[in-house]
C-alpha cells in the first residue's frame, strides 16, 4: 500500500520485537514474518535526499524507519539493510533533571531539594 501511495514513510517502532535474531526455536508463523519483511525490503535503495518539502528517498519516494532499544537482538539481515543508523544516547545529568522538573511542574508536589537531586541519580542509565 505504501508503495501505491508514494511519497510515504514506514515507522516501525520496536523493531526487535518483530525481527529477532533468527533461532532454531523460533515457530513458522515467525519465520514467515522475518521472511517477508526481508524480500520487500530487498531491492529498495536508502539514500536519503533532503528537499524542501522533506526526506524523501530518491528512487522510491518510500522511506522506512525503525526503532529499537536493543540493535544486538536485530536478525543480522535485518541490520544490512537499514544502512543508516543514528545512535540516541541517554539523557545525560543536566536533561535528566530538566525532564523531571518539567514532569514535577504539572504536579502539586512536596518534594525537596535534595530529593529531587537524588532522583536524577537513580535515573542514571
Amino acid at each position: 500500500m505504501a508503495r501505491q501511495k508514494t511519497p510515504a514513510i514506514i515507522f516501525i517502532d520496536e523493531l526487535d520485537s518483530l525481527l529477532s535474531s533468527r533461532s532454531e526455536a523460533e515457530n513458522e508463523a515467525s519465520r514467515r514474518v522475518k521472511t517477508e519483511f526481508l524480500v520487500q525490503m530487498q531491492g529498495m535503495f536508502y539514500r536519503v535526499g533532503f528537499e524542501k518539502i522533506g526526506i524523501q528517498n530518491e528512487t522510491t519516494g518510500l522511506l522506512v524507519l525503525g526503532a529499537t532499544n536493543v540493535p544486538w537482538m536485530l536478525d543480522p539481515a535485518v541490520r544490512r539493510r537499514f544502512e543508516k543508523r543514528i545512535y540516541i544516547p541517554l539523557p545525560d545529568v543536566h536533561t535528566r533533571e530538566a525532564l523531571i522538573r518539567k514532569q514535577l511542574a504539572k504536579t502539586r508536589h512536596s518534594l525537596t531539594e535534595d530529593y529531587i537531586a537524588e532522583l536524577v541519580d537513580r535515573t542514571e542509565g
